[in-house]
């Protein structure tokens, strides 16, 4: 074989290795850009939306985030805490705690309390207990406590 048919060969089969690589690279990358994106919409669906309502008798205010899947009510007054959008005292008992006050606004003053609701039921379980729901609303009421 003479030495122009070896260069050719030569290049050639480089040509076609190159074009194999370049193959093999992209058919890799669309299975890893669609492992990411599925891993990106799997921590979408790790959060949930969700509203917190209060309702002082006088005055309601809507508070809505996205929170983790898993969370609770008092996790997401701590959220809007943080945020300087609620202010709310607690104390805490053996048995878990009791809201005392919100914006202010103390238990047994004028007979009332604060009652919470979730999704218009009124509910008497600990709010570190309570796990939020997508979609779910959770109102806060100002309100007798014979209600």
């Amino acid at each position: 074989m003479s030495q122009e048919k070896k260069k050719l060969v030569v290049l050639l089969l480089s040509s076609v290795l190159v074009l194999l690589f370049i193959t093999a690279v992209y058919m890799i990358k669309p299975s890893n850009v669609v492992k990411e994106a599925k891993e990106e919409e799997v921590e979408k669906e790790k959060l949930i939306r969700v509203s917190l309502i209060i309702n002082d008798g006088v005055n309601e205010s809507t508070l809505s985030a996205k929170l983790e899947s898993g969370a609770s009510v008092y996790d997401l007054m701590e959220h809007f805490r943080e945020k300087g959008q609620l202010k709310y005292e607690v104390t805490n008992y053996t048995f878990g705690e009791v809201l005392d006050s919100i914006n202010g606004l103390e238990n047994n003053r004028m007979g009332k309390t604060w009652m919470l609701y979730v999704d218009s039921f009124l509910t008497k379980d600990n709010i570190k207990e309570i796990e939020l729901q997508k979609g779910s609303v959770y109102l806060f009421k100002y309100e007798s406590g014979s209600n």
